[in-house]
């Protein structure tokens, strides 16, 4: 799904030390004015504005549960007659899940998808086209690249992971057939967990390096916060993947999840998508 759309969702929202003062609003998100929620009210935490590390949490129309980190008040707006109408804005989105802290956010690796990175790596899985002009025979094979790891420290791995998308196996192409390439990059942390403030850092620095070679800052097609679904360690449980957009998109999440003390998630967690203001 692009990181360009924006979406509108109509919700509850109140504090995460508060659960019980509740105002209506709607949660905007464009790539033009970022993360922003319209309320009619204000969400105040013992009569005193919003903290920096304070967390709102909302339940919306269609996705459910989402946590808002780092808010700020953008714009308030008073008439007579009337009430009292303010926006909220903030850093990241989290849409899926209620976290009851900035520390609890943990995650496995990040994966991105980038344009044009299948030319920055300069790996491809084709062969050479064979025509047999005599047959009137035009033949293609493709096999995936071999995935690649690399060190980046003691702490954190990346890797080169490929996929591809081609023609249904179940039907014969009547006029055209499209094979692409799908590289992805992965960031993970090596002790199974690591922060996602951490994470999106080393996805920013590598987004800093293929500007290097791109003709200006390169485009991020999809990106996705994840644990390992294989994971039995008790401190690190296991968990589905999490589909998180930088940026912009949604979807609709059901509420089966639970938070664990160390900010991880317990088998059959949802996915959940990431938005942030850049």
């Amino acid at each position: 799904m692009s990181l360009q759309e924006s979406f509108m969702q109509k919700g509850i929202f109140n504090s995460a030390s508060n659960d019980t003062d509740q105002l209506h609003g709607i949660l905007h998100f464009s790539h033009e004015n970022g993360i922003q929620i319209e309320l009619f009210g204000q969400i105040t935490i013992n009569g005193q504005e919003l903290k920096p590390r304070e967390i709102i949490h909302g339940f919306l129309a269609e996705v459910k549960k989402m946590s808002l980190i780092n808010p700020y008040v953008s714009k308030q707006t008073f008439s007579m007659p009337g009430f009292l109408l303010s926006t909220v804005s903030g850093n990241f989105l989290l849409v899926g899940e209620h976290y009851p802290s900035v520390d609890r956010v943990f995650f496995e690796s990040i994966r991105f998808e980038c344009s044009d990175l299948n030319y920055w790596l300069n790996i491809s899985g084709f062969e050479k086209p064979a025509y047999n002009r005599d047959r009137n025979e035009l033949m293609i094979k493709y096999k995936l690249p071999d995935n690649k790891r690399y060190s980046i420290n003691k702490d954190f791995d990346l890797l080169i992971e490929y996929d591809y998308s081609g023609p249904a196996e179940v039907f014969v192409p009547k006029e055209s057939v499209t094979i692409r390439q799908l590289p992805s990059i992965k960031i993970a942390a090596k002790n199974g967990k690591a922060h996602f403030k951490q994470l999106l850092e080393h996805y920013h620095r590598f987004l800093a390096f293929l500007s290097i070679g791109y003709n200006g800052h390169p485009i991020v097609s999809a990106c996705s916060f994840q644990n390992n679904p294989e994971q039995t360690d008790n401190n690190v449980p296991a968990v589905k993947e999490y589909d998180g957009l930088l940026d912009k998109s949604h979807q609709n999440l059901n509420n089966t999840s639970e938070v664990t003390d160390d900010g991880l998630f317990k088998k059959g967690a949802v996915d959940i998508k990431l938005y942030y203001s850049t």
